[in-house]
Parts: structure tokens; sequence; C-alpha cells
């Protein structure tokens, strides 16, 4: 999976949630929106349990019941800081699959317009911050605070914020992100 490193404010970030051992910043300034931290859990590999990124959800606003976070239609973000190295043939190629599987519809132009922005994805080293800001209409990819470009198209956000808390997602990270129990 990606994400899109987020722009933070000119002062810095605020960190005060926490994301397993991971510092997360209370809220992120992208463009003219602000969003706040809404939840955040920890990604495992499947068969091996070992984790390998901290996720954490940001929407513009923080009240949003869990069952409306991804049929509304605010701004939202959605940062990845990574627990571990992981090579960009398989971020990208994890991230692209799971774009396609989350899509609501046929969705040939944005896993198209994924992969070519996926070429562009640099290994990722622990520490390493990947954040899609999720506007309506296109989503923001940044890795590091460094653009890497954007997808137009008006499936975008849902289909991303779809990976990590539609139905498609892991069914532990979906529950954790959206506070339900297991």
């Amino acid at each position: 999976m990606w994400v899109v490193v987020v722009l933070a404010a000119a002062s810095g970030p605020v960190l005060a949630a926490r994301v397993g051992r991971v510092a997360v910043a209370d809220s992120l300034q992208l463009a003219e929106v602000v969003v706040r931290f809404y939840s955040g859990a920890i990604k495992e590999a499947t068969f091996l349990d070992v984790d390998v990124y901290a996720v954490a959800i940001y929407l513009e606003d923080g009240t949003t019941p869990s069952d409306k976070v991804l049929s509304s239609d605010q701004v939202k973000a959605v940062e990845l800081t990574f627990l571990r190295d992981v090579r960009k043939e398989k971020l990208a190629s994890a991230w692209v699959q799971d774009l396609k599987a989350s899509c609501p519809d046929s969705c040939d132009a944005l896993v198209a317009a994924a992969s070519l922005l996926a070429e562009k994805l640099p290994d990722i080293r622990e520490g390493d911050r990947v954040t899609y800001h999720l506007h309506r209409g296109w989503v923001d990819v940044f890795v590091n605070e460094t653009s890497l470009g954007v997808l137009v198209d008006s499936r975008g956000s849902l289909s991303v914020l779809s990976a990590f808390v539609g139905e498609e997602a892991p069914n532990k990270l979906r529950k954790e992100l959206l506070g339900e129990a297991n």
C-alpha cells in the first residue's frame, strides 16, 4: 500500500498522538485545510505478524462517525510511517494491487495512472513516511514531504482510503482504524 507524506504547518507538526511506538502529528495542514488525527493502527505482514508500518488517518471533521468515514466528501489524509525497510518494487506492486482491489468500479484509468506514479517510488527505509492527501477528485502522494505526483480521478480518494478501511482492507486493520470491536 502507499501513502502520501503530508506537509505540516510552517512551524512543524505537533506530535501529540501515538500509533504503536510511532509519534504522529495531531493535525496536518493540506493546502488550505487542516485535517486532524482520527485514528491509527499498526499494519502487520499477514503470515509473519511483522510490523510493517503505522497508519494514521486524518479527517477534516474529527468527529465523523466511523460508519461515515468512507462516504464523507471531506478532505482526508492517510500517513504511513514505515517500521522496516521496504524495496520500491514490493511497495509499488502492493500499492497498485491494493488500489485495484479497493476501487468501487472498473478503474483501469486510475490503476494505469497509479502504476506510472508507483514507478517513482524510492526504496523505503525505516522511519520514512508516505502520505496521501485525499481531496475531492484527486490524490496527492508524498514520500518524506516530496510530492511524487497527483492521481486525478473522482474515485482515487475513495479507493486509497478503502484500501485501509473498506471491505477489501485487512479485517484487523479496518476494525482498529474504525474503532470497531474485534
